[in-house]
């Protein structure tokens, strides 16, 4: 369970359920020959892909040895802690949130009443700031309505966190 609490510049908080399942990357060809929900690289109600994983460019075992090769490290059984894609969904936080941290904070600083001179409002500097009611009435003053239009929009354009922040990087917006 992910909890969060802050008494400023709003009070807020708010819990969010996560699940973490450990894989031994050896055994994932026949977890998918013997779990019916269970896929690699492929859709299913439960789903691993490799591109959620490191760069995403190769199968994520030979990710993992790849990476412990460059520091001098010989692996050889990898058991891994991950979310998997549940309905077609994942959040990564040890990989997105770093990412949407820097976003938001250079557009916004994390508060969801931050203008800025073009009209953008709120934690993902929307722009118009109206934008956000798709995601709730409250747009203005919810910090967690703000996060939940932020987030679909990343997805929309972007695909992940850290591809908008590597657009954001390169063109000084996202």
């Amino acid at each position: 369970m992910l909890v969060h609490s802050r008494r400023e510049p709003v009070r807020n908080s708010f819990r969010y359920p996560l699940s973490f399942f450990v894989l031994d990357l050896d055994e994932l060809p026949d977890l998918e020959r013997r779990l019916k929900l269970f896929s690699i690289n492929r859709r299913n109600a439960v789903t691993l892909r490799d591109k959620d994983h490191f760069d995403g460019t190769r199968p994520v075992k030979e990710a993992v040895v790849h990476f412990c090769a460059e520091r001098g490290v010989e692996v050889d059984r990898v058991l891994m802690l991950a979310q998997l894609r549940v309905a077609g969904y994942v959040f990564n936080p040890v990989t997105f949130f770093g990412c949407l941290k820097d976003i938001w904070n250079r557009e916004s600083g994390w508060r969801y009443d931050a203008e800025n001179p073009s009209g953008a409002y709120g934690i993902p500097q929307a722009l118009p700031g109206s934008k956000m009611s798709s995601a709730g009435a409250d747009w203005q003053t919810n910090p967690a309505t703000q996060i939940k239009w932020g987030l679909g929009y990343i997805k929309a354009i972007y695909g992940d966190p850290c591809k908008a922040w590597a657009f954001e990087e390169a063109n000084g917006y996202y």
